[in-house]
């Protein structure tokens, strides 16, 4: 006759909820380093056609275009949207 203990219990009780909680902490790690991989190739493009941009203008188009583009930046894309 076989007998279980009450530390048995808990722990099968409670194993899936273990698994489950570390599969989520890897499934919000794996978001996290997609969106830091997608931001870091979208900041270098956006580097790059600026760079192209700004050899053909003059030097009162370069702070046109870069101060323009902060102020988009900050509160287009900060204050406008969520």
């Amino acid at each position: 006759m076989k007998t279980y203990s009450w530390q048995r219990d808990i722990i099968l009780l409670i194993y899936p909820y273990v698994i489950l909680l570390f599969m989520e902490i890897a499934y919000a790690i794996l978001v996290v380093v997609g969106l830091v991989v997608l931001e870091t190739v979208a900041s270098i493009d956006n580097a790059i056609i600026k760079a192209n941009i700004l050899s053909t203008l003059t030097v009162d188009a370069h702070h046109w275009f870069l101060t323009g583009g902060i102020i988009i930046a900050a509160f287009g894309t900060h204050g406008i949207l969520p």
